[in-house]
């Protein structure tokens, strides 16, 4: 029999990172499918007006949902409500849900958002370094009453978990070599009632 410490095809793999309260398998399945409409819709402009329309991707995206969904600005923004809540994906603005007190990093430009009943994500891109953003937050945070659970910082990303009156805050700052510019991802977990 071989030996299973050194037989290369056993790996094992690590565990998976927990989600933040009230996020589901559903919501996932949700994001994953707007994310390929939007790829269609947004990055595939030539293609997307000779086989779909913005009626044809909502249709998809209903069958597929079981939900009503709206979508906007040639893609940019997509809405779906089902009984279990509603989820607004777009690249337009901070979500109105965004809490006010977690600061929207200065000099940067919004690559995506999404908000849920439940969620609140912005994401950022900016040219400053991770360090200097990851060191931002730190101080952002503390200052406006969070605390911090968790940090923890590599060569070209960072991470902070904080809370904060029954909110959770998980921000990554990462550098992104597709366009040599640092992304920043905040999600925020509502309180629940």
């Amino acid at each position: 029999m071989p030996d299973q410490k050194n037989n290369p095809t056993n790996t094992s793999n690590p565990a998976p990172a927990a989600p933040l309260k009230g996020s589901n398998t559903k919501l996932v399945i949700i994001i994953v499918i707007i994310g390929a409409v939007l790829v269609v819709l947004g990055g595939g402009v030539y293609f997307a007006n000779r086989f779909f329309t913005e009626e044809a991707a909502e249709t998809t995206i209903e069958k597929a949902t079981g939900g009503k969904v709206d979508i906007q600005d040639e893609g940019e923004k997509v809405s779906i409500e089902t009984d279990e809540g509603k989820l607004t994906i777009g690249q337009d603005k901070v979500p109105s849900g965004f809490p006010s007190d977690i600061t929207v990093y200065s000099g940067s430009e919004i690559a995506a958002t999404a908000e849920t009943d439940t969620d609140v994500s912005l994401q950022l891109k900016t040219p400053d370094s991770v360090s200097k953003v990851f060191e931002f937050y730190k101080d952002d945070l503390a200052s406006n009453g969070w605390t911090q659970t968790s940090t923890a910082s590599y060569q070209d990303s960072a991470i902070i978990s904080a809370e904060k009156s029954g909110k959770q805050v998980i921000i990554t700052v990462a550098f992104d070599e597709e366009d040599n510019k640092t992304l920043i991802s905040i999600m925020v977990g509502k309180p629940t009632n």
